[in-house]
């Protein structure tokens, strides 16, 4: 039996049947990530997001309670979604006010 890698951009949830146990992906091949922003790293352009730091990348699109934003403008406690691209967010979708 031959078995393929899964890239990271495969499905939010993939399984694996071998000899008829199933396995799932690991949650680090997630093609999107959702919760609260713990912390935020301004030098390092860096959001955490359930205990897990994600760079932004410079060209992300970011939104703020549906209307366009910036790194600059999210905060500790927003509720984010965000969707990656090689262990990079390349867009933020918040919502609330934060801390």
């Amino acid at each position: 039996m031959r078995i393929r890698s899964l890239l990271p951009a495969a499905a939010l949830s993939a399984a694996v049947v071998l000899g008829g146990l199933a396995a799932t992906a690991p949650a680090a091949w997630a093609a999107s990530v959702e919760g609260k922003i713990s912390a935020i790293g301004a030098d390092s352009n860096t959001v955490t997001i359930n205990k897990k730091s994600y760079r932004v990348s410079e060209g992300a699109k970011v939104l703020v309670s549906g209307k366009p934003g910036s790194f600059e403008s999210l905060k500790v406690g927003m509720q984010c979604k965000a969707q990656l691209g090689h262990k990079e967010a390349t867009s933020l979708n918040c919502t609330g006010k934060g801390k």
